[in-house]
């Protein structure tokens, strides 16, 4: 992970709700840098995203199929695993 992503509030948002973003509102994080050393800095933490506001949007408008929602759920389950809860 490069060191200008460890305070990016987008850094720990999964994968595929950055994707639904991209598609659905603008695309800003296709190329999200965490796995890319060449990089040396990013812009895309200067985006403000209500993610909560963002993924309730996506799960009214019916925009997550039931696999990407179980997914997204193991996805969480294995956060809270990780910091002990």
């Amino acid at each position: 992970m490069n060191h200008f992503c460890k305070d990016c509030q987008h850094c720990n948002i999964p994968q595929l709700i950055k994707i639904k973003f991209d598609k659905e509102i603008r695309e800003v994080f296709t190329d999200c840098p965490t796995n890319n050393n060449k990089i040396a800095y990013c812009f895309t933490k200067q985006y403000d995203v209500d993610w909560v506001k963002f993924l309730k949007y996506l799960i009214t408008e019916g925009k997550l199929t039931s696999k990407e929602l179980e997914l997204l759920e193991e996805e969480g389950n294995n956060e809270l695993r990780k910091r002990g809860k």
